[in-house]
């Protein structure tokens, strides 16, 4: 075997030991692809497509529920090698996020850009071989002041003690990137 292969691959073997994720949570899931693979921005048959989806969880429970919405637009343009009888494609796509859990306020919003390569895999362009890398920004908020600790607790009656919790702070950004790959096939039509 070559030797950059065994490099490459090793490589992204033992980077998946230090990475984390957290994905969001949607049950139509299909609805959101850009939140779900990067390899999905234009896997889809036609020029552009927009999405968006909205969660609106524990209304019946919470006064103010949890709100998640997402909302993404992505473009799909034919590439054609010289000589090639293979319709290959590539994309780019946007995608906003935002979460929101009631009660202090915590909240995540993240904005992100993608592209996608999808590399036909038959003379009918059926089958695809998709790969697709994403970047964005997300910024995390909370409100301490609405929270209440054990250590608040007087003794009698209510939490009207000062916390000694060593609270960090409540807004940070962070970077986000993700690297996905897809195999899809497209119906008989």
């Amino acid at each position: 075997m070559n030797p950059k292969a065994i490099i490459l691959f090793g490589g992204l073997f033992w980077s998946g030991l230090f990475l984390q994720a957290q994905d969001q949570q949607f049950t139509q899931f299909y609805s959101a692809p850009l939140t779900l693979n990067p390899a999905l921005t234009g896997a889809f048959d036609g020029k552009f497509r927009v999405s968006a989806i909205y969660r609106d969880q524990w209304r019946s429970i919470l006064d103010n529920p949890y709100v998640t919405f997402s909302t993404a637009m992505d473009l799909r343009f034919g590439v054609r090698w010289r000589g090639a009888k293979r319709k290959d494609a590539a994309a780019l796509g946007l995608m906003f996020y935002s979460d929101k859990v009631p009660g202090f306020d915590f909240s995540t919003n993240q904005i992100s850009i993608s592209g996608a390569f999808h590399k036909a895999l038959d003379l009918a362009s059926r089958q695809f071989l998709s790969i697709g890398i994403q970047g964005g920004i997300a910024q995390r908020g909370i409100n301490y002041e609405d929270l209440t600790f054990s250590d608040q607790f007087n003794g009698t009656d209510n939490y009207s003690d000062l916390t000694a919790e060593q609270l960090p702070e409540n807004t940070y950004s962070y970077a986000d990137f993700s690297v996905g790959l897809n195999y899809s096939v497209a119906p008989r039509g």
